[in-house]
C-alpha cells in the first residue's frame, strides 16, 4: 500500500474527498494510489498540502508504507513447508 493511501485512510477520507481537497480528478487519485500514475509535481504538492504533509517530503507519499512489505514466493513456500501446510503427493 502506498503511503498516500495509508495517510488518507488514517484520516477516514475517501479518494473523492482527498481529490477535491487537492484539486485533482478522482480518476487521477485512484490511478495515483494504484501506482498507475505518477502525479505531476504541482499535483504532488497539492496532495501533500491537503494531507498536511511536509512539502519537502512529498515524494515519500508515493513509496510503499513500512507496515506492508512484499514477501517473496520463496519465503512463502518455505514457511508453508515448515508448518506442514504443503504435502508431497506421490499419487500423481
Amino acid at each position: 500500500m502506498l503511503r498516500i493511501r495509508q495517510e488518507r485512510e488514517q484520516r477516514g477520507w475517501s479518494q473523492a474527498r482527498l481529490a477535491r481537497r487537492a484539486r485533482i480528478s478522482v480518476s487521477d487519485m485512484s490511478r495515483i494510489e494504484g501506482g498507475w500514475l505518477r502525479p505531476y509535481p504541482n499535483q504532488l504538492r497539492r496532495l501533500a498540502k491537503a494531507l498536511d504533509w511536509p512539502a519537502q517530503s512529498a515524494d515519500e507519499l508515493l513509496v510503499m508504507s513500512s507496515s506492508e512489505r512484499p514477501v517473496s514466493d520463496q519465503q512463502t513456500d518455505s514457511a508453508a513447508w515448515s508448518r506442514g501446510g504443503v504435502s508431497e503427493r506421490n499419487d500423481l
